[in-house]
């Protein structure tokens, strides 16, 4: 799941996430979202435990990864001029997926989608 206009709006990078149920991903967007427009800016590579119950750190997507995951943004903006950031959570052994121990069944939910 991913936003659509925070850049238009706030000047602030879109955000993606994955792995978690929909209801889940998109409340943690939609909640992260109602920040950025009160005027919170999100900082990549900074814990955050404002926006899950486990904490979660925002990294910054390489826009190589657009066109595969994020088309209606893409056309929004009419190609991949546009920032994004990654929600990355851990999983339940508190691993994030830059973790040596982090499994590689981890990946296959939450690709890392990093330069």
């Amino acid at each position: 799941q991913f936003s659509v206009g925070l850049f238009h709006s706030h000047k602030h990078p879109e955000l993606i996430i994955f792995g978690l149920r929909q209801e889940v991903g998109g409340y943690i967007i939609n909640q992260v979202g109602a920040s950025i427009a009160k005027g919170t800016k999100i900082e990549p590579d900074r814990f955050y435990d404002d926006y899950t119950n486990t904490g979660n750190y925002f990294k910054t997507v390489d826009p190589k990864h657009y066109e595969e995951y994020c088309g209606y943004a893409r056309w929004l903006y009419r190609g991949s001029n546009f920032p994004m950031l990654q929600c990355v959570w851990p999983l339940k052994s508190g691993h994030y997926p830059w973790d040596p121990e982090y499994p590689a069944e981890g990946a296959q939910i939450q690709p890392l989608l990093t330069k």
